[in-house]
Parts: C-alpha cells; structure tokens; sequence
C-alpha cells in the first residue's frame, strides 16, 4: 500500500491543497518543522564537508589551531560554531558553553578578554545587537595561520600595566 500525505496551506490569498507522495511528504513537515534558514545550513554544511565523517571538536580545533591565549581560542570558538552550527555570530554565553566542553577553564574576567579581542580587531560586535560578536577578516585571517600574531608573545596580547603606575616607575 502506497502511502500519501496531503498538504494543505492556507494564507492570505492562498488555500492549496495537494496529495504528493511519502518522501516529498516528509520533507515538507521537516522543513515546516525547522524552517527555511535551518535547512539551508545544512546543506551549505553538506556541500562543504561532503563526507561522512563528523567535524572536529572544539577541543581539537584549539590544538590544531595552536589557540594558546585567550582571544585566540575566542576566535576559534567563534569560526568553529559558524562552520558547525552555522551561526554568523556568537555570544559570550556560547563561549561560556562550549569552553567547558573543549576541557577549557572558563576566563576569570571574561568581558575583559572580549574587549582585548575587539581591541585586537579579531572579533567585532554585530550591527545589530552589540552583545553579538563575529570574527573578522583579521581574526579569520589569524586562525587560518595558526595565530602567529599569539606565538610571538606580541605585546599586544599582553595585559597593558595600569598607567599611572607606569608613569610614577619613570618618575622615580
């Protein structure tokens, strides 16, 4: 016995109703049930990564991408979860999840590390919502050589001494 579902859907101006066949019938509810926008990523994921095996794990990623400081495992958190779960832009509570999970202890001064990221112009907030963060040409730019900019110890990475106390030290 051949199985059919029917659809129907109804809105302004629109009322069909059709019989298709049990494939096509599932893949409507799948994309009711998740949306455009979602199944769209996945196939652009598909395309890029045809085979079957699984991405790398956060944790992975970190080691292979030498992501030693702060900021540089910020920005490969923020590039893995755009290439594993098709997010644009990441949050500080989407760094608070999954730096656990890469066995990753959480930053003690967190907001502090995101702004030395932004000040790194690796990462910069959304047009939209400044609690949004996306990584940049710069910050794509550094992941993709392994942060050298972070191997060299540059003295931008450094936490900068607070300035009065600079000042008195060469006032003496």
């Amino acid at each position: 016995m051949e199985i059919n579902y029917t659809i129907h859907i109804t809105g302004p101006e629109t009322d069909l109703k059709k019989t298709v066949d049990k494939e096509t019938g599932e893949e409507i509810i799948i994309l009711a049930l998740k949306g455009f926008k979602a199944i769209k990523n996945e196939s652009n994921q598909q395309k890029k990564n045809p085979s079957a095996k699984p991405a790398q794990s956060l944790r992975e990623v970190l080691n292979t991408k030498n992501a030693r400081n702060i900021a540089a495992k910020i920005v490969a958190t923020g590039i893995y979860l755009k290439n594993t779960e098709g997010k644009q832009y990441f949050t500080i509570d989407d760094i608070k999840t999954n730096f656990p999970k890469a066995g990753e202890p959480l930053p003690k001064n967190l907001s502090r590390d995101i702004k030395s990221t932004l000040q790194l112009a690796w990462i910069s907030p959304s047009n939209d919502n400044e609690s949004e963060y996306y990584v940049t040409n710069t910050g794509e730019e550094q992941f993709d050589n392994s942060f050298p900019e972070a191997k060299k110890g540059s003295a931008k990475l450094k936490r900068k001494k607070n300035n009065k106390a600079a000042k008195k030290k060469r006032t003496e």
